[in-house]
């Protein structure tokens, strides 16, 4: 009797793997980063090995103007796997109030509820938008240029100086 328990389990497992034992492989909608970093441990894992350059961390410690990034990614997405840990860490390593983040993730077919790629005309995941006084200054589309964070400063730098 014992066994048959034992063989009734272990079947269960095979056949519901995803209830038991698997993350979900992605979420759709508005997430923090917390969510996002304990969801899906890959984030937090490469967010703590991330090292940004610490020139730039020190320009965007002393921006003052306000500034929003909003960031448009999918937790299944390759790319967003690999550069959203160093937005997370740039911004983390910054601890500037200036700087706000807020995460939209989409679904595989690029949608969420906030229909995202329509409203900011996106063309690839993840793009990084970065606004000024709710007018955007640039993005980060797909990959960074140099970096995560040099890209960062770039776009702040490069904003009209007559606000």
């Amino acid at each position: 009797m014992k066994y048959c328990i034992l063989f009734f389990y272990l079947i269960t497992l095979l056949v519901q793997p995803n209830q038991v034992t698997a993350q979900p492989d992605h979420i759709v909608g508005e997430i923090t980063e917390a969510e996002i970093r304990s969801t899906f441990r890959i984030f937090d894992l490469y967010t703590k090995r991330y090292q940004p350059d610490s020139t730039s961390i020190q320009y965007l410690s002393s921006v003052t103007d306000s500034i929003s990034i909003i960031t448009v990614m999918g937790t299944w997405c390759k790319d967003s796997r690999k550069h959203i840990p160093s937005l997370f860490k740039t911004l983390e390593l910054a601890n500037n109030p200036m700087l706000h983040s807020e995460y939209i993730a989409v679904d595989y077919s690029k949608k969420d509820p906030s229909n995202s790629y329509n409203t900011y005309k996106l063309k690839a995941n993840p793009t990084i938008l970065v606004f000024l006084n709710s007018v955007e200054i640039g993005r980060i589309t797909e990959e960074p240029t140099q970096s995560i964070e040099k890209d960062l400063v770039k776009i702040i730098q490069s904003a009209p100086k007559n606000r």
